[in-house]
């Protein structure tokens, strides 16, 4: 499993590195269900969710 996405704070949100991409997800246990949240390049900065950034 991925690790946890420090920037957002929630430990049910994790991230994987892959080539050059940041795949951030969270993991439905109880479904056994991985919904991917987004995708995005690593040269892209990551904001707080509800910040405003882009």
């Amino acid at each position: 499993m991925g690790r946890t996405v420090l920037e957002i704070g929630d430990e049910a949100i994790r991230e994987v590195l892959y080539r050059n991409n940041r795949i951030k997800y969270v993991v439905d246990r109880d479904d056994e269900e991985v919904d991917v949240l987004t995708i995005f390049h690593l040269s892209q900065q990551f904001g707080r969710l509800g910040s405003g950034d882009e």
